[in-house]
């Protein structure tokens, strides 16, 4: 992996030099280690090379998945990763659906409307929770929804309007508002969040960026080895959720020039600028700024 310390773009670091600077990697899923489909190159290898050398991967994802299913798909990939070094925000939400626990989970009733309930079903396996049909009757609503390109984006608008009348508190499971799969867009969770916050509904997030699920990081690690911050970094394609997350939980990041980030970087406003201005532009528009840059996966070093 081709590492160049962002404060300084002119200069490149190897991937030995990157990883020897820390002991623990939070790693991205969708859009850092693939694209929805496929694994970029060589990221496999890279990732494996850090398990074999004894590194400790972490896979932290915005999924409103359990563990245990994203970390089939890594396997899937040829990435060895196991479902407890996995934590996904469908992991945190899970455990919230049990205990009743935070400052939103012990404010709510047990009575939840699931949107979407016909895809996302397994993030409730397993789990006794009260689900309900009808809005009239929900304490709160579980958003899991995602949309291909092509769908209607508007058709849960009058569900929306509805519980934004009612005054039904949201829990955004996956923050995102978008990922590629593919060349093709999908709009997540997010985007279906925003909406109902343009409608007064009001919304609680968990995943990257926010704090619920890098204080569930940071009790996993403190279970399993000697957690030191500042010999962590967190690795993904998103300056909103996976950098900003990272500045709040106060480790250091990097970017890759792959899935969200990859599609900033190519949009038209963007033409003309070399690749380094280009991404100093970016991190001064989203006034987030990762510690480094990462412009391919290698296993390469020397």
């Amino acid at each position: 992996m081709q590492a160049i310390k962002s404060s300084n773009l002119g200069k490149s670091y190897n991937f030995k030099s990157l990883i020897n600077r820390y002991d623990i990697f939070l790693m991205d899923v969708w859009g850092t280690i693939y694209d929805g489909i496929k694994p970029y190159p060589n990221s496999v290898d890279c990732l494996n090379y850090l398990d074999k050398i004894g590194k400790t991967v972490l896979y932290v994802s915005n999924s409103p998945r359990p563990s245990t299913v994203v970390a089939s798909r890594l396997n899937s990939l040829g990435v060895t990763a196991e479902a407890d070094m996995v934590v996904t925000a469908g992991d945190i939400v899970r455990y919230q659906l049990t205990h009743y626990k935070d400052s939103v989970f012990n404010t709510i009733g047990r009575r939840m409307y699931h949107l979407e309930a016909k895809t996302n079903t397994d993030i409730l396996k397993g789990l006794n929770v009260n689900l309900v049909d009808e809005l009239e009757q929900a304490d709160f609503i579980l958003l899991t929804v995602s949309l291909k390109e092509g769908n209607d984006l508007n058709q849960y608008d009058h569900l929306l309007k509805k519980a934004a009348f009612l005054n039904i508190p949201m829990i955004c499971v996956n923050p995102d508002i978008k990922a590629y799969e593919g060349d093709k867009l999908r709009f997540c969770s997010g985007t279906f969040a925003e909406k109902y916050k343009s409608m007064n509904g009001k919304v609680h997030y968990y995943g990257k960026p926010y704090s619920n699920i890098y204080e569930f990081v940071s009790k996993k690690l403190e279970k399993i080895i000697d957690y030191d911050k500042n010999r962590t970094i967190m690795i993904g394609d998103s300056l909103e959720t996976d950098i900003a997350g990272a500045k709040q939980a106060g480790i250091d990041s990097a970017i890759v020039l792959t899935g969200n980030m990859n599609k900033l970087m190519m949009t038209k406003s963007h033409e003309g600028y070399t690749q380094a201005d280009l991404l100093l532009r970016l991190f001064k528009s989203y006034e987030i700024k990762p510690n480094w840059v990462l412009f391919d996966w290698s296993i390469k070093t020397s």
